[in-house]
């Protein structure tokens, strides 16, 4: 109790919606940001995400053009509970 954890999740977890567009959805963690950078990583665009902390997703290019982001673009990015992973803070507690 009373201990650091780090929530991690992954980057195909993370789903992005235009700030004026949420769906009504199963996802409850909804967090607001701007996006800082968008870069190619293979056949996906990696998508880096200013939340008050760096949050990063993985989408296709189509979604990049459907979208139309870009840096500075306000959005609402959102994951299900279940895709959450925890971990100590402190990397002497892993076991």
């Amino acid at each position: 109790m009373g201990k650091e954890i780090w929530l991690c999740l992954r980057l195909e977890d993370v789903i992005l919606h235009a700030i004026s567009d949420l769906p009504k959805s199963s996802t409850h963690n909804h967090m607001a940001g701007k996006i800082h950078m968008l870069y190619p990583q293979g056949v996906f665009m990696r998508v880096i995400i200013n939340c008050g902390f760096p949050l990063v997703s993985l989408i296709t290019h189509a979604s990049v053009i459907e979208m139309v982001l870009k840096p500075g673009m306000a959005i609402s990015a959102s994951f299900k509970a279940v895709a959450s992973q925890l971990f100590p803070a402190d990397p002497s507690l892993f076991v």
